[in-house]
């Protein structure tokens, strides 16, 4: 247990230092963007004559095609990565598992690598006193 709480605790300082700072802003944004289009499109839904579908689907594509231009926009211009909010990736208890899960996988392997050696056959010599039978019978 001291293995992988000490292992959690090492993936966070490694892993924090890979992750480059997160907008909180343009997350919230992104998200009520996404939510006010969705809205958008099931109000432009409900007041259409969607029996009309030619009409209906070219109304409804340009308002995706705009929405997707804008989401592009904000990953290349903003670095929107397609999350809402600024969440820490490794707490402690991922960490923990991970680092659990890690050590668990190395004991396994070594474990089944002392099995598969102890299977091996050797060749006893006969303390018996008895011959052998070679063949079966029938």
């Amino acid at each position: 247990v001291g293995y992988a709480i000490a292992g959690a605790f090492i993936f966070i300082h490694i892993e924090e230092g890979n992750t480059p700072p997160y907008n909180v802003t343009i997350g919230y944004n992104m998200s009520r963007y996404r939510n006010r289009t969705a809205i958008h499109l099931w109000n432009l839904t409900v007041t259409m004559n969607i029996f009309n579908q030619t009409n209906w689907k070219e109304i409804i594509t340009k308002e995706l095609e705009l929405y997707q231009r804008n989401v592009i926009l904000a990953v290349k211009e903003k670095g929107y990565d397609g999350t809402d909010h600024s969440t820490k990736t490794w707490s402690i208890s991922v960490a923990f598992l991970y680092s659990l899960t890690v050590i668990t996988t190395i004991v396994r392997r070594r474990l089944k690598a002392v099995n598969l050696l102890c299977r091996i056959p050797t060749k006893r010599p006969n303390t018996t006193g008895k011959q052998a039978e070679h063949g079966h019978s029938g």
